[in-house]
């Protein structure tokens, strides 16, 4: 709490002494002030809930004087001790290093990648073989269709030499008639 302290001296006037009952009296009018002001406040903002004090009266040092809703303030202290809990568990798992159940998963992670690249490596061969088999396909069936082409050819060739030697034999025997 914040403590200003001024202080402004009692002022009277009128001040007069009366009898009363055989004993002096004195009266006095005008306006007195406290000779020391204090002005308070808590050290966080907040919703007071209880004021244990009334005005005008008397207070010592280290009395409480009033209270604030802690309903925010200790929800923040839960949070900050369970993120110091999970820092430690954390630190405390580094320092230990990998769990057994943390080992076998990584274990079984590299067993699967390993079946994964045999299996890739397999794939690649065969799809390798295969280009090579279509590759010698391909060209067996160029080099038959060139067959089948130079076939064609000869065919063709063929029936124009019989025509070609029919129409010599006809012309040899109109001649041998002629003579």
């Amino acid at each position: 709490m914040h403590k200003a302290a001024s202080s402004a001296p009692a002022t009277a006037a009128d001040v007069g002494s009366f009898p009363r009952s055989g004993a002096l009296v004195r009266s006095a009018s005008g306006t007195v002030q406290a000779a020391t002001n204090l002005s308070i406040s808590f050290q966080t903002s907040g919703l007071v809930t209880t004021i244990s004090v009334k005005p005008g009266e008397r207070i010592s040092q280290g009395q409480v004087l009033g209270a604030l809703d802690s309903t925010d303030a200790t929800a923040a202290v839960k949070q900050a001790e369970a993120s110091l809990a999970s820092a430690n568990a954390n630190l405390a798992q580094a320092k230990a290093g990998e769990t057994s159940q943390q080992q076998a998963a990584d274990t079984v992670a590299v067993a699967q990648a390993q079946a994964q690249l045999k299996q890739a490596q397999t794939s690649l061969a065969t799809a390798r073989a295969q280009l090579k088999a279509d590759d010698a396909t391909t060209k067996q069936s160029v080099a038959s269709a060139s067959s089948t082409t130079t076939l064609t050819q000869n065919r063709k060739q063929l029936s124009t030499d019989q025509g070609n030697l029919a129409a010599a034999v006809a012309k040899q025997k109109a001649r041998a008639l002629e003579l």
